[in-house]
């Protein structure tokens, strides 16, 4: 259901690549019948990106995770972005946010890294062999993605809880994610019948 025909559908946006935190809403939706919008395709080409705007733009639901499995740092600020231009488009429109608080051990310096790297410290970084030396900003960038990681995830869910919007929702985990988005589309399935019915631009 990735069209631009409808735009009572669920956006599926948020962190994408080697994520699999999609299939468990996509058959959830399939199983009620529910529309949804995945930007994630096996061949992806310059025409994908106009159809993602437009969802972007249009969709009624919209879902930003950001999963502690990755590091993320390009896309909080974009999520961010993304987040304000969807809501731009209509304040009437339900946005579902989460992010993790958390990274997932790989991403994280070891105890033992940490260790490490305090230790080629004390010893003096130029003092170091050029292999040693390779070793410890491999060590280093790691150590530093995780903090700025971990900084920019609890910054934006502080600004995002400061939004006095009903229609935006900051959730904790995917499940509740889902949970909502579901009670969103029920809740936009009844109201748009009613509109039709009884909006006077659809009435003679």
């Amino acid at each position: 259901m990735n069209t631009t025909e409808d735009t009572l559908k669920i956006g599926l946006f948020g962190t994408c690549g080697g994520s699999t935190w999609r299939d468990a809403f996509i058959k959830k939706y399939e199983t009620n019948k529910i529309g949804f919008f995945n930007p994630v395709v096996e061949d992806w080409d310059p025409s994908c990106a106009e159809v993602e705007a437009w969802n972007l733009a249009h969709d009624e639901i919209l879902i930003f995770p950001i999963t502690k499995e990755t590091y993320a740092a390009g896309s909080l600020s974009e999520s961010g972005f993304s987040i304000m231009q969807g809501m731009k488009f209509s304040d009437r429109r339900d946005v579902i946010i989460m992010i993790e608080q958390e990274l997932i051990p790989g991403l994280m310096p070891s105890d033992t890294e940490k260790i490490l790297m305090k230790d080629m410290e004390a010893r003096g970084i130029e003092k170091l062999e050029p292999a040693d030396k390779m070793i410890y900003r491999m060590v280093k960038k790691k150590a530093d993605r995780a903090k700025d990681s971990l900084r920019s995830r609890a910054l934006v869910n502080q600004h995002l809880k400061m939004l006095q919007l009903d229609t935006v929702f900051v959730v904790d985990t995917l499940q509740e994610a889902l949970d909502v988005s579901m009670a969103c589309y029920r809740a936009r399935v009844s109201m748009n019948k009613w509109k039709k019915e009884f909006n006077p631009q659809n009435r003679g």
